[in-house]
């Protein structure tokens, strides 16, 4: 059975008419047709390309926007500066503060030799004036107050070298701040997750950026795809990565290759905008096609017709 008799044949009619959401035709056997003749299995459906909407993570306002509608952009490159005056501001306080910290330090060390210094003489008076005692030069009372010198100078040094403790956790507390204030500032410069053309632009410069609010949509329109739908007793003829063609009403003489890209591993009911109620309680399948646009001439939002002659039962 030619495919043009089958596309003109009442059923075929019906089925093509302007729907935008896919689904797939049932087998359709003529009388008389041979039994060794494959059924052909068509569907029709709407273009489609990957897609990714490119969002800040960071707030603030946009400065630059580095392509516009139509541009392709690579891997990587430049999609929009967001301002980060006060996140490079919080880094330069941050780094302050790792500057308060040495300084701190250096006080800290002098102090502490001071009261080392302390220590040592209060040991030296107390050992002089303890040899006196034994000599009964010196009294009891002198060498007791001498003693609560040095214990008193023992607590200072104890005290001061304790002081050192808390500069490493605060040297580590502002290096994770700085570690995350330039993480925050990279992430700024906003880049393209993915090679491809920008086919909508959200926001202009000026605007406020908030994270998850778009800036521009990314599509891979090298090839497209359509998705359409396929009964679950004939699901079992189609294979991953088989052959397909699909046609579109603007090239009507030209057919372009396609292939299965993906089953859907789990039925659901008819499309709800499939015309009539019975063919909308069948269960049915998604079988993804994709499709190479190298030219550009496919367009995503077209209505597209698939094929697939080479799928034996």
């Amino acid at each position: 059975m030619l495919i043009s008799d089958f596309r003109d044949s009442r059923i075929g009619t019906i089925i093509r008419s302007p729907i935008h959401v896919s689904f797939l035709l049932l087998l359709i056997l003529l009388p008389g047709c041979e039994e060794e003749e494959p059924a052909l299995l068509w569907g029709s459906g709407t273009l489609e390309a990957e897609e990714v909407v490119v969002s800040p993570v960071i707030g603030g306002r946009l400065l630059l926007r580095a392509v516009e509608e139509g541009d392709r952009i690579e891997e990587g490159g430049l999609v929009a500066l967001v301002d980060s005056t006060a996140l490079v501001e919080a880094r330069e306080l941050a780094r302050v503060g790792l500057r308060a910290i040495t300084v701190q330090r250096r006080q800290a060390e002098t102090a502490l030799a001071a009261v080392r210094e302390q220590l040592d003489q209060a040991i030296l008076n107390r050992d002089r004036v303890k040899r006196l005692v034994e000599g009964a030069a010196a009294t009891r009372a002198q060498l007791d107050d001498l003693e609560s010198m040095v214990e008193l100078a023992a607590r200072q040094v104890e005290s001061a070298e304790t002081a050192f403790d808390v500069f490493p956790v605060q040297e580590e507390e502002i290096q994770l701040r700085l570690a995350s204030l330039t993480r925050q500032i990279g992430e700024c410069r906003i880049t393209a997750p993915r090679t491809g053309t920008v086919i909508t632009v959200f926001m202009e410069p000026g605007e406020v950026a908030a994270p998850g609010r778009g800036i521009v949509r990314i599509a891979d329109l090298d090839e497209l795809f359509v998705r359409v739908y396929v009964p679950a007793l004939l699901i079992g003829r189609i294979q991953l990565g088989g052959e397909a063609i699909v046609r579109v009403d603007s090239f009507p003489d030209r057919s372009f290759p396609g292939r299965v890209v993906h089953i859907s591993d789990e039925a659901e009911f008819t499309p709800k905008n499939v015309q009539t109620i019975e063919a909308r309680v069948d269960l049915v399948f998604a079988v993804k096609v994709a499709v190479s646009n190298p030219d550009g001439l496919l367009k995503i939002g077209l209505p597209a017709d698939v094929d697939l002659p080479e799928i034996s039962p």
